[in-house]
């Protein structure tokens, strides 16, 4: 199938999962600063990785703006960040700030876990994790602000089922 991959990272998460995930399946990933939009038509399916931060895709803004061109499209979303798979509530919270409706109803979507590492964020993240640690005053809050590390080769395995599943192919 013609597919591309597409991602913004930040700090390398989504990167990586992106590379991974071309490397795997002999589609070519291009970070969304070194692509022409106009490509995309070429594709038939199209996979979109973003990093999240302050709870909203990194790669909104260039979604909304380029979605004419990938409208007709089997579009694919993969996101990456601290939220675990299974809050789903907290995953559709992100989802429906970022996106709008008519985009999120075409997109088949897979959550991805990130890493934090509290010396590679720039200032503006650093205070921000220092703002959230002292306005977290919930016991058994499932914010997570300490350092960690998520990212595994094998948590793309529902994503490349899918890739080649029928259903991946629409």
């Amino acid at each position: 199938m013609n597919t591309i991959i597409i991602y913004a990272s930040k700090y390398g998460s989504t990167r990586q999962y992106a590379e991974w995930l071309g490397n795997e399946t002999g589609y070519k990933a291009i970070n969304i600063k070194d692509i022409d939009p106009k490509i995309i038509s070429g594709y038939k399916r199209i996979i979109v990785g973003s990093s999240v931060h302050m709870g909203r895709l990194d790669i909104s803004s260039w979604l909304k703006k380029h979605w004419n061109l990938m409208a007709d499209k089997s579009v694919i979303l993969f996101s990456v960040n601290g939220t675990p798979p299974d809050q789903k509530e907290e995953l559709r919270k992100i989802l429906e700030f970022s996106l709008p409706k008519h985009i999120l109803e075409k997109v088949n979507y897979f959550p991805l876990q990130g890493r934090l590492i509290y010396a590679e964020l720039n200032f503006w993240h650093k205070l921000l994790v220092k703002m959230m640690k002292k306005m977290d005053k919930h016991p058994g809050s499932n914010l997570v602000l300490e350092d960690y590390d998520n990212v595994r080769k094998e948590n793309l395995v529902n994503l490349k089922n899918h890739i080649v599943s029928p259903a991946g192919m629409n």
